[in-house]
């Protein structure tokens, strides 16, 4: 089970958690704080009965603690329990974090130590960091990419027996950001809801009447015109986003943009058209997610992605001052589209 910090997934890790067969410390880290909690409240809800909890269970704070006290709680037996539990949180705040690197060497086979280092990683060239990884696991969670969002959306949502209509899901992503935690406090607020009114589907409508999130097109609008060669939606898109600079940002739609010329290359390369097949490639939540691009298989070769390509990798430079003498973000983004399209 001992896997490197970039290829285990908080799925996994919790599995391995189920088997019972625990190893004396695990490592927690990286930029995106969801997983982090997830996996530290499973292990707190779980690996200890409540009566093993009083005796066996320690939750410390990195700001507040040293590594002697981890170390000196580590070395206790477990009491009327087969194991002692310590989660340290914010452990990214522990000063000389390599003290614990002598207590690997021999670590108490009864503790079980969990790190939840947040907002950053250990650096790996540290030798406490190897010695984490050989006695124990380093799970790090790593932020999600914009055009990532919709889908985990609707697999997070699909978990709870929960659908949420596409243009919703691209509403919360466009609106909440990329942090998983944010979005699941709004997922939590539909999810009381749709519970009120027995519903079991999330719509547009839905978030914008309750949750107060409204916006007349968003990115993924956007994706949709140029996938569908649609040039005057397009250019209506682009006027709004150009009335609305602060909350339309072009870097991000760049990011987006890429991403879906980027997976278009692919489908293109691909001899079936099979909704299923380009889903399990791509690795889309859902077969709607595929449809957007057998539709743009009718209007861009592999030459003109080729070419959007450059053009977007040039417009990201131009919209963060790189050669950009003058042009609004709003002028370059209107001739890039254009180009596209044209």
């Amino acid at each position: 089970m001992a896997k490197k910090a970039d290829n285990i997934t908080a799925e996994q890790l919790i599995q391995h958690f189920r088997t019972n067969q625990y190893k004396p410390i695990y490592l927690l880290m990286g930029e995106e704080d969801y997983y982090i909690d997830v996996i530290s409240k499973w292990a707190e809800d779980n690996i200890l009965t409540e009566d093993e909890k009083d005796y066996n269970y320690h939750l410390l704070y990195g700001k507040n603690t040293t590594c002697e006290s981890i170390i000196n709680i580590a070395r206790e037996l477990p009491m009327m329990s087969k194991y002692k539990l310590i989660i340290v949180k914010e452990a990214q705040s522990i000063k000389s974090l390599d003290k614990l690197q002598k207590y690997l060497e021999k670590p108490t086979p009864s503790t079980i130590i969990i790190l939840c280092y947040k907002h950053g990683t250990l650096d790996g060239r540290k030798a406490v960091y190897k010695s984490i990884n050989s006695a124990g696991i380093i799970f790090e969670s790593k932020p999600k990419y914009d055009y990532e969002i919709p889908s985990w959306i609707v697999s997070y949502l699909r978990k709870k027996n929960i659908d949420i209509q596409p243009d919703a899901a691209n509403l919360i992503s466009e609106f909440v950001g990329n942090k998983l935690s944010n979005i699941v406090n709004e997922l939590t607020k539909l999810e009381i809801i749709l519970t009120k009114e027995n519903q079991k589907v999330i719509t547009k409508e839905l978030i914008n009447t309750n949750i107060g999130i409204s916006k007349e097109f968003t990115n993924f609008d956007l994706v949709d015109a140029i996938a569908n060669h649609q040039i005057y939606k397009a250019n209506l898109i682009i006027d709004s986003f150009a009335k609305d600079p602060k909350h339309n940002s072009v870097i991000a739609t760049v990011n987006i943009l890429y991403k879906f010329f980027e997976n278009l290359m692919y489908v293109l390369w691909l001899k079936d058209n099979d909704e299923y097949l380009i889903q399990e490639k791509l690795h889309l939540q859902s077969k709607f997610f595929s449809k957007k691009y057998l539709v743009a298989k009718k209007y861009y070769t592999s030459n003109k992605v080729v070419y959007i390509i450059g053009l977007l990798r040039d417009l990201d430079a131009k919209s963060k001052g790189f050669g950009n003498v003058s042009a609004s973000q709003a002028e370059l983004l209107r001739e890039t589209i254009f180009k596209i399209l044209h």
